[in-house]
């Protein structure tokens, strides 16, 4: 408390929040509501008064085949199954370095994991290999699969 105007205050310095600035007229945003799915901020402007729309990708739930696939291959593991297969698939198919794809999850998923983390799991799945089939319209991945032997047998009805 301070002596002369007794008004109490803190010693601890204030924890700077990561606020977006506002896109329109590049002021500050306040954080307006969060939701159970993405969090929504203001502009502190009132004659902007702009909004956006963040997900937040931690609370969506992981896919129906995490619950399918084998316990011990990916059990131990602090991240989801699809963030562990998008490292891999961008190590491989874009070549990409390990510290470049730390930096693309997080800035584009939210998702802070070390490039240390990211080649252990590169050298932990290594002698696997990850089939992926892709939507050749929306270049969505549509189905994914790890397994140790390069040959598939497709069971057709």
């Amino acid at each position: 408390m301070c002596k002369k105007c007794r008004r109490q205050f803190a010693l601890k310095s204030i924890k700077k929040l990561n606020n977006p600035k506002c896109p329109a007229c590049d002021k500050g945003m306040y954080l307006h509501h969060k939701y159970k799915y993405h969090v929504s901020f203001k502009c502190n402007n009132r004659q902007c008064n702009h909004t956006i729309k963040q997900l937040i990708p931690s609370v969506i739930d992981d896919s129906s085949s995490e619950k399918l696939f084998v316990k011990d291959t990916f059990s131990g593991h602090r991240f989801s199954i699809n963030t562990i297969i998008n490292a891999i698939n961008l190590y491989y198919s874009l070549n990409a370095t390990t510290r470049a794809i730390s930096t693309y999850l997080l800035d584009y998923m939210n998702i802070k994991v070390y490039h240390v983390t990211i080649s252990k799991w590169i050298k932990k799945f290594d002698k696997y290999y990850l089939w992926i089939c892709i939507d050749s319209e929306t270049r969505f991945i549509t189905s994914w699969k790890l397994i140790m032997s390069r040959i598939i047998i497709i069971i057709s009805n």
